[in-house]
């Protein structure tokens, strides 16, 4: 197998996890309740946060390489231990995204998740986000993995 088929292969997967989540969440999400909560939106909610968290175990490390592999590609090469792990919100505990961690070997390994920090200010005019590499997937009670920095975000768009 060629590289260019294994690495389309490796997007191709990654896609099509995230496309069966959403589509997933579409199928289920039911009319709007008119008083109390959403049941569709829980719903939706979960597949994404399943889908987001089943996409790094799948392809973490194949995300991972090709990251690298564009950093080297643009002379930007990392020469530390990197991996990628799901960014959970502060506000809900909500997988919504992934990024690559780099770092010293020992320290990168600590690392289970990103928090994601946000503010906003002067009425909304600014937003401010920290990412926060930790320890554990608790947002609730922070243990920043020290040495360790946020080398990239990925995302998707849907």
């Amino acid at each position: 197998m060629t590289p260019l088929i294994r690495w389309t292969s490796y997007y191709l997967g990654l896609a099509a996890v995230f496309m069966l989540g959403f589509a997933v969440a579409c199928l289920l999400r039911p009319q709007p309740v008119r008083a109390g909560f959403d049941v569709g939106d829980l719903l939706e909610g979960a597949v994404k946060v399943g889908g987001v968290k089943l996409a790094i175990d799948e392809y973490g490390d194949e995300i991972n390489d090709a990251i690298n592999k564009l950093l080297d590609n643009n002379d930007a090469s990392v020469d530390a231990t990197t991996k990628v792990v799901p960014i959970i919100s502060v506000l809900g505990n909500k997988h919504i995204g992934a990024a690559q961690v780099v770092g010293p070997e020992e320290a990168v390994n600590k690392v289970e998740a990103v928090a994601q920090l946000e503010q906003s200010f002067m009425n909304k005019l600014f937003r401010l986000r920290a990412l926060v590499p930790i320890e554990g997937d608790d947002v609730d009670n922070l243990h920043r993995v020290k040495g360790v920095a946020v080398s990239a975000m990925i995302d998707v768009k849907l």
